[in-house]
């Protein structure tokens, strides 16, 4: 009897040593068909993501070149350069940088001149130093039309992405000044980043920028 009942625990042990390799055998499979279908589905959203911050920034870099581009901006310089605007005309630019900024999403529009010092814009706030300005024209590469400054986070720790476009002088001529778009992407690209497809609860997407 003792025998029987030594076997009986062998073969008992056994199994259960059977059943346990089995189950860690399925929780691995498990584990790694998991790993697989979230690593998958994290591609997918870090790609989507990525095209919709690619797509947010060319859209600022369009918008920098189309108002770059408007015919009437050498008078208005001109105008303002030179003291020809009146208080009325001056309030009525005025008006338009900020209803520029209001419909595009931008924080401030700002029209500098040659030198990059502010001539006029639709509200107030900073504007970076016209020796910053003029140095990262110098530093981009030729043909740049639309250049991204380096963000920027103020007191408040909001975050700030500029878009500089140099307004093309005559024929032969430098540049007669430039248009300045601040935006603040926490007010706009941010909560779409934060939006995960399939309803993630978990998750977060952190935004990185490279530096040196």
């Amino acid at each position: 009897l003792l025998r029987n009942d030594r076997a009986a625990f062998g073969i008992l042990g056994l199994a259960t040593l059977i059943v346990l390799a089995g189950i860690v055998l399925y929780l691995r499979i498990q584990t790694g068909q998991l790993r697989h279908r979230v690593g998958a589905e994290l591609q997918v959203a870090a790609e989507l993501k990525a095209a919709q911050l690619t797509s947010w920034r060319h859209e600022r870099m369009d918008d920098a070149r189309a108002f770059a581009s408007i015919p009437d901006l050498p008078q208005i310089l001109a105008s303002l350069k030179g003291g020809l605007a009146d208080s009325a005309r001056h309030t009525e630019l005025q008006q338009w940088l900020k209803s520029y900024a209001r419909i595009y999403s931008y924080d401030r529009v700002v029209l500098l001149d040659a030198t990059l010092t502010p001539m006029l814009t639709g509200s107030g706030g900073s504007t970076p130093p016209a020796a910053s300005l003029a140095a990262a024209l110098r530093a981009a590469p030729p043909g740049t039309d639309v250049l991204v400054l380096p963000p920027t986070v103020n007191e408040s720790g909001e975050l700030g992405l500029d878009f500089l476009a140099p307004l093309p002088g005559p024929a032969g001529q430098p540049s007669m000044g430039a248009i300045l778009l601040q935006s603040k992407p926490g007010r706009t690209i941010l909560p779409m980043l934060q939006v995960w497809p399939h309803g993630n609860r978990t998750g977060q997407f952190v935004l990185w920028r490279r530096s040196g």
